[in-house]
């Protein structure tokens, strides 16, 4: 099954980042799942799952921002981060 990675990840196959898309073995999948390291995704899934902001570290953050082109400039606390792309996704 496919799944798509949400946190930081580093496997024997090599380290992944938010946002990438891994195939793996349910029974593994489903411990990483609870973690919050990855969700389970369809192929070929064209609408973006919703992510609790809070949740992704500044630097998860900062990486959603520049892959949606988000112009977070004078964002410094993770607050502001988190309000900047908020804004910009409305």
């Amino acid at each position: 099954m496919i799944y798509k990675v949400i946190s930081n990840l580093k496997t024997g196959e090599g380290t992944f980042v938010a946002g990438d898309k891994i195939e793996m073995d349910e029974e593994t999948a489903k411990h990483l799942i609870e973690d919050g390291v990855l969700m389970a995704t369809c192929e070929g899934e064209e609408e973006e799952p919703e992510v609790d902001l809070k949740d992704l570290t500044i630097v998860e953050l900062k990486d959603l921002a520049e892959e949606k082109e988000i112009d977070i400039f004078g964002a410094w606390r993770k607050a502001d981060i988190i309000k900047a792309i908020k804004k910009a996704l409305k």
